[in-house]
C-alpha cells in the first residue's frame, strides 16, 4: 500500500444551483488547485449532485454524490468517486470531519489506481486529503 497526502486550497465554485434550502437535483461544479508538502501540485476539479435528504445522528443531511479528479500534471490523475453529507443550511461537508470516497481510476504514474481517499475540510475551506493506494 502507498499513501499519499495532498491539501487543497479553497474551492472556486465554476457553476452551482445548490442552494443553503437545497433541493433534489442540485448541482457544483468547482476547481481548486493542490500542494504536496507545500509545493504546488496541480488542480483538483469535480462536480456534485445532491440525491437525497436524510436524518442523523448530527441532524438533517444532504447527501451529494460526485466525481473528483485530481490532475497532478496533464497526464497523471486520480479519480474519486463516492457520496458526502452536507448538514442542510450549509454549502459544504462539515469542518474537521473525516469522510471516505473510493478511488476508482487514475492515468499516468497513477495508472489504474485503486483504494481510499479520507478528506477533511478545514474551517478556511481547505482540504486535507489522504489517499491509500492498493
Amino acid at each position: 500500500m502507498a499513501t499519499l497526502v495532498v491539501s487543497q486550497h479553497p474551492a472556486s465554485l465554476a457553476r452551482s444551483s445548490h442552494t443553503v434550502e437545497g433541493h433534489l437535483g442540485d448541482t457544483s461544479f468547482y476547481s481548486a488547485e493542490l500542494t504536496i508538502d507545500g509545493e504546488p501540485s496541480g488542480a483538483v476539479m469535480g462536480h456534485l449532485e445532491t440525491v437525497r435528504l436524510q436524518e442523523t445522528e448530527s441532524g438533517a443531511e444532504w447527501e451529494r454524490v460526485g466525481t473528483v479528479v485530481f490532475q497532478f500534471t496533464p497526464t497523471d490523475t486520480i479519480v474519486v468517486i463516492g457520496a458526502v453529507n452536507y448538514p442542510v443550511g450549509t454549502l459544504h461537508s462539515r469542518d474537521d470531519v473525516p469522510f471516505v470516497r473510493a478511488v476508482v481510476g487514475g492515468t499516468g504514474a497513477h495508472i489504474g489506481a485503486r483504494g481510499e481517499l479520507w478528506s477533511v475540510r478545514s474551517p478556511d475551506g481547505s482540504f486535507t486529503h489522504t489517499f491509500t493506494l492498493v
